[in-house]
C-alpha cells in the first residue's frame, strides 16, 4: 500500500522538521506500535505527517490513511501552508516564507479559476491583501515575504542544502541579503554551499562567507589575467566622447524612479518609522528643486537652437 504514495520535494520545502519532546515520544509510540499514526494524502501523494509516513514505511508499521479532495495542487500548497502557520515550534524564517508561498499559491487558484472560466468566481482581490488581511499583517509586509520566498525558491532549485541552512536558520542571514543570494549565478550558490559544508560552526555567518568567496574569486581572477614575461600589455583604447551619454543615462533611470515613487505613494505606509517618511520627504524637495533648475536650462537651450 506504501508503494503508492509519494512525498514531493514541493512539499517537504513547506513543512518544517519537528524535533520538540512531544513528537520525539510521538515518533517512539509509533515505533513501538502503541498507536496507528494518521497520514493525509491528496491523490497518490503524502501532504501531511511526511516525516512519520517516512518512520513508518521504513520501519514497516501500519498507518490509517486519509485522502483528503482539492480542486488542483496550488489548493494544497494554500491549505499546508496555512496549517503549518500553527505551529509555534517552526523558524521565523519559515514562518515569512510560508507566508509568501501562501500569497504565491492564493495568486495561482485565482489566475487558474480565471483561465478555466469557472463560473461564479469571486471578484479579483489581490492575494498579498487577502493573506495580509487574514493574518493581521500590513500589505507591504507579505509583498516583502513573497520576494524573500521566491528566492528561497530559486535557491532551492541550484542547492536543496542552501535552502535548508536558510529555513532552519543555520545561516546568519538578513532578508534583504536572501533576496540577493537568490540572484547570484548557479556556481556562487553552489560555492557558498560548499563553504558552508565545511564549517563546523553551529550558526554560519553569510557576510563572511560571502567575503571569502569573493576574494577567492578576485584572486583567482588575478592570477588567471597575469601576463607572462614575453606578452607585453595591450594598450587600453578609450571609448570617443559621447555628449548623449549623460542625458541617455538620466532618461533611463527615470522611469525606475517614477515607478518607485507611484509604488510608494499607492502603498501603505503606516509602518514606516516617521524619519523615514521625513528624510524621503526632504530629499524629494531637493530633487524637486534640481529638476526644476534643470528644465530650465534645457529650455534654455532647445530655445538657443530654434533661434
Amino acid at each position: 500500500m506504501s508503494d503508492k504514495y509519494r512525498v514531493s520535494s514541493d512539499i517537504r520545502l513547506l513543512i518544517q522538521k519537528n524535533d520538540t519532546y512531544e513528537y520525539r515520544a510521538l515518533k517512539e509510540k509509533i515505533k513501538n506500535h502503541e498507536m496507528i499514526p494518521k497520514i493525509i494524502v491528496w491523490k497518490d501523494i503524502v501532504i501531511d505527517n511526511i516525516y512519520i509516513y517516512e518512520l513508518c514505511v521504513k520501519n514497516e508499521i501500519e498507518f490509517r490513511l486519509y485522502n483528503m479532495d482539492f480542486p488542483s495542487i496550488y489548493h494544497v500548497y494554500s491549505w499546508i501552508c496555512s496549517d503549518q502557520l500553527e505551529r509555534k515550534d517552526i523558524t521565523s524564517t519559515t514562518r515569512r516564507f510560508l507566508l509568501g508561498y501562501l500569497a504565491l499559491s492564493e495568486s495561482a487558484i485565482h489566475r487558474n479559476a480565471v483561465d478555466k472560466k469557472v463560473k461564479d468566481v469571486p471578484a479579483r482581490k489581490d492575494a498579498v491583501d487577502i493573506v495580509a488581511k487574514c493574518y493581521g499583517l500590513s500589505s507591504v509586509c507579505i509583498f516583502n515575504y513573497k520576494r524573500l520566498t521566491e528566492s528561497i525558491l530559486r535557491i532551492n532549485e541550484i542547492s536543496p542544502t542552501m535552502a535548508g541552512f536558510i529555513l532552519n536558520e543555520k545561516f546568519k542571514i538578513t532578508a534583504q541579503q536572501i533576496i540577493s543570494l537568490g540572484n547570484k549565478t548557479s556556481s556562487e550558490i553552489m560555492m557558498l554551499t560548499k563553504e558552508a559544508a565545511k564549517s563546523s560552526d553551529g550558526v554560519l555567518k553569510y557576510t563572511e562567507m560571502n567575503k571569502k568567496i569573493l576574494q577567492d574569486k578576485k584572486l583567482s581572477g588575478r592570477n588567471r589575467r597575469k601576463p607572462s614575461d614575453e606578452t607585453l600589455p595591450e594598450i587600453r583604447k578609450m571609448p570617443e566622447y559621447d555628449p548623449d551619454a549623460e542625458l541617455n543615462s538620466l532618461s533611463l533611470t527615470l522611469p525606475t524612479w517614477i515607478n518607485t515613487i507611484n509604488r510608494i505613494r499607492t502603498s501603505f505606509i503606516g509602518d514606516s518609522s516617521i524619519k523615514a517618511r521625513n528624510d524621503l520627504h526632504m530629499g524629494l524637495c531637493r530633487l524637486s528643486d534640481v529638476t526644476e533648475l534643470l528644465k530650465n536650462h534645457l529650455e534654455g537651450s532647445i530655445d538657443e537652437d530654434y533661434r
